[in-house]
């Protein structure tokens, strides 16, 4: 140990004598930030004296630590000057990540030799973040912090715009931070309203795009089909496009951001969404996540599936809190709208797991009669069935097949 940090940790210890314990309250330190063993433990019952509102002196202290009590005494005459017990504090936590994350590098070293890239590297993020954030939060009241609230009020919104305004008037665009699901049997168009979402968040920065069902050349297609305005059907023929439809595409790539990075691969893990996310964060501004669909994602080996999809809802959530962006992801609805009358979809109706209603911040659930008529096949509705920002209700779309998109509609 240095002669500089032993001191500062000496600096400490000396600071909280000589304030009874009062400096205690202001120091984010644990005894395990310490690097000389007896100071951390010395630290740690002087934490649980003042907790318990007992005084905080050599002799209180020399009475729970009599092996350490000669050593308190000495303490003043060490540190003859405890007035900048903060900036030593500091000095000894900056030394205790330090630490930290050189003991991570070498775990680190030792996980490259036999795990995955996948898991090592998800594991190796995870290791420094917790090396580096191994500090308690100092407390804050809400007198300390409302003034940013107050003045944040009426200043414009951090959300995202949603493809469709009815939508957004709705629900106020997409927040940063929060957990959109959108729930849909199988052909209803569930791709097709992710692909209208994420070339609406390319317009605001980065998207993080995974897709387990559908390969990357796919979803280039949907893109142009939604966002050129050119029908499906003219994309997949086998033969060369026509001048015009070429022009219509050329324009609408040099007027539109293609920064969606997709992940196509079909089996990935919740870990695997999360690494693909901080890359492409890493890449630029990151708009938003978007994950096409949840119960696709693998688990661990022998694992249930509703516990997959429990844990990766929960994950997505934290995903979104800690990226600080809206995550999107898509889920598939079980058959039992099909038994009722109108076969609208329910939130019970969400296959697997009761957590994504929890966790979700909005629920949306999309209906189209597939059994309907040409007239009203156009007919799709958005039930917003959970809002925790706003009110529920049915919003009224129509279903562009031809250029495999939903427009907007009016609301009821």
């Amino acid at each position: 140990m240095s002669d500089e940090l032993g001191f500062a940790e000496l600096s400490v210890l000396a600071g909280v004598l000589d304030s009874n314990g009062a400096k205690l309250d202001d120091l984010i330190l644990t005894g395990a930030d310490f690097n000389d063993g007896r100071f951390g433990d010395i630290f740690d019952t002087m934490r649980r004296m003042r907790s318990e509102n007992r005084p905080v002196d050599p002799t209180t202290l020399g009475g729970e630590i009599p092996t350490h009590a000669a050593f308190l005494w000495t303490l003043s005459d060490q540190v003859p000057h405890t007035i900048n017990t903060g900036f030593h504090a500091d000095m000894v936590r900056e030394a205790a990540v330090r630490r930290r994350v050189n003991a991570a590098g070498v775990r680190i070293s030792e996980w490259s030799k036999t795990l995955g890239m996948s898991d090592l590297t998800d594991r190796a993020r995870r290791e420094v973040d917790e090396a580096v954030g191994l500090q308690r939060r100092r407390v804050t009241f809400m007198a300390d912090t409302i003034g940013d609230t107050i003045e944040g009020i009426g200043k414009p919104s951090r959300s995202v715009p949603t493809p469709w305004r009815s939508l957004t008037d709705s629900i106020g665009g997409f927040r940063p931070g929060a957990l959109y699901v959108f729930g849909a049997r199988p052909g209803v168009g569930k791709t097709a309203v992710s692909i209208q979402i994420a070339l609406e968040l390319a317009e605001h920065g980065a998207v993080a795009y995974s897709s387990l069902e559908m390969p990357e050349h796919e979803l280039h297609l949907r893109c142009i089909s939604a966002g050129a305005g050119v029908a499906h059907a003219i994309l997949e023929k086998p033969a060369p496009l026509p001048e015009f439809v070429k022009s219509k595409i050329d324009a609408w790539r040099g007027s539109t951001p293609q920064s969606i990075a997709f992940d196509d691969r079909g089996s990935v893990t919740v870990n695997d969404i999360r690494t693909h996310a901080r890359s492409v964060a890493r890449e630029g501004n990151l708009a938003g996540v978007v994950v096409d669909y949840l119960q696709l994602i693998s688990g661990e080996s022998g694992a249930k599936r509703l516990e997959v999809v429990t844990e990766a809802s929960r994950q997505l959530k934290l995903l979104a809190r800690d990226l600080d962006v809206p995550v999107i992801a898509l889920s598939q609805l079980n058959r039992n709208a099909e038994s009722r009358g109108d076969k609208r979809p329910a939130m019970s109706d969400l296959r697997e797991s009761g957590a994504i209603e929890q966790d979700a911040d909005l629920v949306i659930l999309l209906h189209r009669d597939m059994e309907a008529t040409d007239t009203a096949s156009t007919d799709f509705d958005m039930l917003v069935a959970k809002n925790r920002h706003g009110a529920t209700g049915v919003l009224r779309m129509e279903w562009a097949g031809e250029f495999m998109s939903v427009t907007d509609g009016r609301t009821w």
